[in-house]
């Protein structure tokens, strides 16, 4: 072809500028949508047929996965302690109902005593009338227990939980925020 004859070719028609022209915002926008996805189609469909072509192409693609995710999976930290601990225990507790508050924070300063008992264990700090999973109400409290760094507390999360489950009357979760 000549480059005259292109020219011609590759000029947009006058036509079909005053109508895209003549269009709305939103049928602008659909317009060129339906161009792009036609055009996303056709390429994946031209990819597809590669790669049934090729079917090395596809085995070397698998293999390269492969050998990226053993690497991810080997590479990666494990252990019971993410990186991103923050140090801290949500306790929530739950008495019988009807329960006083008296009744609901002596429970808790008992809870309090034995969690500083543990090693690992720098603080803990309670409060009564209310619970994260229990609701509000005389009979719920929770407890905050601040830990020490984590390198001065190893196996301090099992000697807590087994000293604090004692508790027969109370309903004791413990959150571990992730």
């Amino acid at each position: 072809m000549s480059p005259v004859l292109c020219s011609l070719f590759l000029k947009p028609h006058a036509e079909h500028h005053k109508e895209y022209q003549n269009l709305n915002l939103l049928q602008k926008f659909f317009y060129k949508f339906n161009i792009a996805f036609k055009t996303t189609t056709e390429r994946y469909g031209r990819g597809f047929v590669f790669l049934l072509r090729h079917k090395w192409v596809t085995l070397v693609i698998f293999a390269v996965t492969g050998v990226i995710l053993f690497w991810a999976s080997s590479s990666m930290k494990k252990g019971f302690v993410p990186t991103e601990d923050r140090g801290i225990i949500f306790t929530d507790v739950q008495l019988p109902p009807g329960a006083s508050m008296e009744r609901t924070y002596n429970a808790l300063k008992t809870l309090q005593a034995k969690a500083l008992k543990v090693p690992g264990v720098q603080n803990v700090t309670i409060s009564t009338g209310r619970g994260f999973l229990s609701g509000n109400g005389s009979n719920n409290g929770l407890a905050f227990v601040k830990l020490k760094p984590f390198e001065e507390r190893k196996k301090m999360v099992r000697l807590l939980k087994r000293s604090l489950k004692d508790y027969l009357e109370l309903l004791v979760p413990f959150l571990m925020p992730k």
